[in-house]
């Protein structure tokens, strides 16, 4: 039997907070460029946001209305990125107080989850 061969990472699908703190996060601190909306057709009240940035190609982020209470979510997410682009996210991070943080110098990542 032959080990699966992965190509690479189609894209990701994570459930976020909400729409807004979710553009905020991925568009706002760490430059994904919003790219559109799209109603999820099983479930109403929840829709799906697409975020681009090179490879993998679209950022998929499926969104539920916020919750109150303890729920699932992320503890710690870590993003591989060029140095100069860590670098900015950091930056920005620093001006918005967000608790981005980061052990090495090419990876961004969040203990707070988004």
């Amino acid at each position: 039997m032959r080990e699966f061969q992965s190509q690479g990472v189609h894209h990701i699908t994570l459930v976020g907070a909400d729409r807004q703190s979710s553009i905020d996060f991925w568009e706002g601190l760490l430059g994904m460029p919003f790219v559109f909306e799209q109603p999820n057709l099983d479930n109403t009240s929840e829709s799906h946001l697409y975020f681009d940035r090179g490879w993998p190609p679209h950022h998929h982020l499926h969104q539920r209305r916020a919750r109150t209470g303890p729920g699932p979510h992320a503890h710690r997410l870590r993003l591989r990125a060029p140095s100069r682009a860590v670098r900015l996210a950091r930056r920005r991070s620093r001006r918005r107080s967000s608790g981005l943080t980061s052990a090495r110098s090419n990876t961004v990542g969040s203990r707070t989850g988004a």
